[in-house]
């Protein structure tokens, strides 16, 4: 018989044998009881996360795919509302080209023949100017002319730098023959005859009608020259009184 046989037969030693079995047995429960136990702790955690995860994943999608489709409409209306615009950009240019074609000429026609008719009109009113001008120029020649045939009733006349005519009367002033008397006639763009720098000065009142009457319809221009003349003449003999 071994020793190790022995030994088990002796007293006392199956009893210590057992406890220290069933003391080994209990801390192995208690390790696979604390295992199982964080086994199942780890397991509930990961669990949860991934609960969180795939609610989280949820949520985001529930977000984001609305969002995409509101994105999708959104352009969608852009590229309607573009295609649109397009559209009627080229109704409108073609409306317009056709209105080119059909209205261009007809306008351009009706141009001409106001640039004509308006041509003609310039052609008649400078053809009248001239007359008129003609026939202002004539009458002050006439006039000039005849104020040679007064110089010795003491009018007399000038040429100024403007090439307007300038009468000067004398004989005129009983306490002074020799004072002169004097204004300065010529013909305004609207060819009616003015007169200007009056000496000595004379309110307007005095000559309005005898300039007046001189702008008239005349037929004898000569005549009423003369009655112009005579009408300035009186005015500064009241001057004198």
């Amino acid at each position: 018989m071994s020793a190790l046989a022995a030994e088990a037969f002796r007293p006392g030693f199956t009893s210590d044998l057992l406890a220290s079995v069933e003391s080994t047995r209990r801390a192995v429960d208690a390790f696979s009881a604390r295992t199982r136990a964080s086994a199942r702790k780890q397991f509930s955690s990961h669990e949860d996360a991934v609960s969180k995860q795939r609610g989280i994943l949820r949520t985001l999608m529930e977000v984001d795919v609305p969002r995409e489709r509101k994105a999708a409409h959104e352009e969608d209306r852009e590229h309607r509302e573009l295609m649109a615009q397009r559209e009627a950009m080229w109704h409108e240019a073609k409306e317009i080209g056709k209105r080119v074609r059909e209205d261009l000429p007809r306008e351009l026609e009706q141009l001409r023949k106001n640039e004509a008719r308006e041509k003609v009109r310039a052609e008649i009113a400078m053809s009248k100017k001239l007359e008129a001008d003609e026939a202002k120029m004539v009458t002050i020649n006439d006039l000039t002319r005849g104020v040679l045939h007064y110089k010795t009733l003491g009018l007399d006349f000038e040429r100024n730098e403007q090439n307007h005519t300038r009468l000067i009367f004398t004989q005129i002033d009983p306490s002074n023959p020799s004072k002169k008397f004097a204004f300065t006639i010529s013909v305004n763009e609207d060819n009616e005859y003015e007169i200007y720098d009056i000496f000595p000065l004379m309110r307007p009142s005095h000559f309005t009608e005898l300039l007046a009457e001189l702008n008239g319809p005349e037929e004898d221009n000569q005549d009423s020259f003369r009655r112009f003349l005579l009408g300035m003449r009186k005015e500064f003999q009241h001057l004198c009184s």
